[in-house]
């Protein structure tokens, strides 16, 4: 629900972007407004959003915990307490770092081939 409202704004921002007269003259050719949307402003809208839907993506990976999913337990949680046991806070952070950078890398060099694909400078 949280990143929902997020992604929601984030697509009305985009097609809020597009000029009106571009849903006026679909409208005005016969298209149907859900038509007008399909096949003239969601097309237009959607290279506008792209940049902005991957930090959206990229940010609910950073708040959410892979091991909450796996196994039940928050993975800063896990951290902290073996850190504290064993008296090893860097290694634990610079391991935790590397997972969030595994999860996040792949999204955000599949997000820069489609925006290179689409045109679109970040």
């Amino acid at each position: 629900v949280y990143h929902g409202a997020y992604i929601a704004e984030v697509v009305r921002a985009g097609i809020n972007s597009i000029h009106r007269g571009q849903m006026e003259a679909a409208l005005s050719q016969g298209f149907s407004f859900w038509g007008a949307m399909r096949h003239i402003i969601l097309p237009q809208a959607s290279r506008l959003v792209l940049p902005p839907l991957t930090n959206q993506a990229v940010n609910l990976i950073k708040n959410t915990s892979v091991l909450a999913m796996v196994a039940g337990g928050d993975l800063m949680y896990h951290a902290d307490s073996w850190s504290s046991d064993n008296l090893y806070y860097g290694p634990a952070y610079v391991v935790i770092g590397l997972l969030y950078l595994l999860l996040c890398l792949p999204l955000a060099t599949l997000t820069r081939r489609l925006e290179r694909k689409a045109g679109v400078s970040t």
